[in-house]
């Protein structure tokens, strides 16, 4: 397999070699058909071979309920979502696999792909067979008598799943269900949807096993200590479940830690890499052809929280306890706004166990409620720090020219190097700022109190990740639908809000001391209302 495999020259001993490589397992399926499919070679790396150990042990019936963990953009989905159902309807005479994801685009994304391998003229060559039903959501393989062989049903978590099922009531594997990603990255931030992955859990996808001894397979990235992967571990379906993770950062006692099956190909996919050391500790990328360590520590910096939950698969519980990130309503565009401003919190100093910087776009919508339009953080020294305030005016003071909604001002925290910072562009007057007020007694607490009846009663909104069918919004649009920002920052943001403490035991503030004086500014000073700021 050197060369690209290309069908229409391949010689009919190639084809059968083909075919035999192909029914090994499923990665060796996987790794033929990517390239007849997709005319490009699979990148292969260890943790695919392990996925393929997993999956290998799940059909013999060693394993049954498997709880599998790693970072997005580790081809999960294309190996348990499309290559596993594709490979077992190769090799067992009957099967029914049900397919369940937090979004509907996927799963039937995944139904179509599925369903060209087996209508391909490489695959009828070698397994010839009949479709019957063609539904996306539904359909089916018949035999020469015309009866259901194999059967592949798609379901969203957020869509009808009853009236289907995984498996048959039958000796050894008759296939199984599978759940790709079945809650959205967001409901890290959300007990209520939480809630409701799990009574979709208990209440309907336990039953939809047509016997005790089909398994249920969860593929997931971590997004809290009690999202689907931990409600299954912690017994909350009423089933056993082995549990296996691949974190982004791995160690040596990681790789020590493989089956014998897995770890040489380990060491020699991950040793090939740069590792760094941080607290003592040394770390290498998981998969170094696709994902340095340096972006991955770059991205520790930035977003702990996403690091250790979603990429090294060890969420903790985000338990500030003062604002809750379900009180955060969202939009997919902005409404027309009556006039923005930016809102900024400077660090004290530059170091790296300090404070970031942050400045945060805000705008006033005509109905009457707040709009997070972007944030910017970082750390920079003084000199720095001015660039940065003049670059990001510069970004986002262009508007509608038919609705200008002004940038009115920026407004710093007048202390330490905000002061500074309002002294320097003030004497050039390259742009309008001035110190946020803040009362003699407005501590973050009391601030933080002060904005969160308008946080409880929904007059705070911030871009919306997904849309209503489970696809990433990747940027932040006007009521034009021109974009604005994108919305990799808003992860961060909610993952601060969840975390700030009273007792001040979290990590950081700074994007939530620019969010209360953003809410003291356009909601409380205007009592709510735009037409009291005189803007008509």
């Amino acid at each position: 397999m050197s060369k690209l495999l290309d069908w229409d020259v391949m010689s009919g001993a190639e084809r059968q070699a083909a075919k035999l490589i192909s029914e090994h397992s499923p990665l060796s399926f996987m790794r033929v058909f990517f390239q007849l499919n997709q005319g490009m070679k699979m990148l292969c790396n260890w943790h695919h071979r392990y996925m393929d150990h997993t999956a290998l042990r799940v059909l013999s019936g060693e394993l049954k309920n498997v709880v599998f963990n790693m970072p997005p953009g580790g081809t999960k989905t294309e190996f348990w979502s499309i290559h596993v159902p594709s490979y077992a309807m190769t090799m067992y005479d009957r099967t029914r696999t049900l397919n369940v994801s937090y979004s509907k685009a996927l799963v039937e994304e995944n139904s179509n792909r599925i369903k060209s391998i087996i209508t391909s003229d490489e695959y009828q060559d070698l397994w010839p067979c009949d479709l019957g039903k063609a539904d996306v959501a539904n359909w089916v393989i018949t035999d020469e008598r015309g009866r259901n062989k194999h059967q592949i049903f798609s379901r969203s978590t957020g869509g009808q799943i009853t009236g289907v099922r995984g498996g048959y009531i039958s000796e050894g594997f008759t296939g199984f269900i599978n759940l790709d990603d079945p809650e959205k990255a967001d409901s890290a931030f959300s007990a209520t949807m939480r809630a409701k992955a799990q009574r979709i859990i208990t209440n309907t996808l336990r039953s939809r096993r047509a016997s005790p001894d089909t398994p249920v397979i969860c593929t997931q990235q971590r997004l809290h200590t009690d999202d689907v992967s931990g409600f299954l571990l912690k017994g909350g379906m009423g089933l056993d479940f082995a549990h296996i993770k691949v974190p982004a950062l791995v160690t040596r006692d990681y790789i020590a830690s493989l089956p014998d099956e897995i770890r040489e190909h380990a060491e020699r996919d991950v040793f090939s890499g740069q590792s760094i050391v941080r607290g003592g500790v040394e770390y290498w990328s998981y998969w170094p052809a696709k994902e340095t360590v340096e972006d991955l520590m770059a991205l520790w910096d930035r977003d702990p929280y996403t690091m250790v939950s979603q990429y090294q698969q060890e969420p903790v519980a985000l338990t500030g306890g003062m604002i809750d990130a379900d009180w955060f309503k969202t939009y997919e565009q902005l409404p027309f706004l009556v006039w923005r401003g930016v809102y900024a919190d400077t660090a004290q100093k530059t170091g790296e166990q300090h404070d970031f910087s942050v400045f945060n776009h805000c705008g006033l919508g005509v109905d009457g409620n707040l709009y997070l339009i972007d944030v910017h953080r970082g750390k920079w020294d003084a000199g720095d720090l001015e660039a940065e305030a003049l670059r990001v005016w510069q970004k986002w003071k262009d508007w509608d020219p038919f609705r200008p909604a002004a940038l009115r001002y920026m407004r710093v925290e007048d202390k330490s190097s905000g002061t500074g910072l309002i002294q320097t562009i003030s004497k050039k007057g390259a742009i309008p700022i001035e110190p946020q007020p803040r009362g003699p007694a407005a501590n973050k607490v009391t601030r933080c109190m002060d904005a969160v009846p308008w946080l409880k009663s929904g007059r705070v909104f911030v871009p919306a990740i997904y849309d209503d069918q489970g696809r990433k919004i990747e940027h932040v649009k006007d009521h034009r639908g021109e974009i604005v920002a994108s919305t990799d920052w808003v992860t961060p943001f909610l993952t601060e809000a969840s975390a700030f403490t009273a007792d001040d035991t979290h990590d950081f503030d700074d994007q939530v001391d620019t969010l209360f004086d953003a809410v003291a500014d356009m909601l409380i000073s205007n009592n709510g209302d735009f037409f009291s700021g005189n803007w008509l």
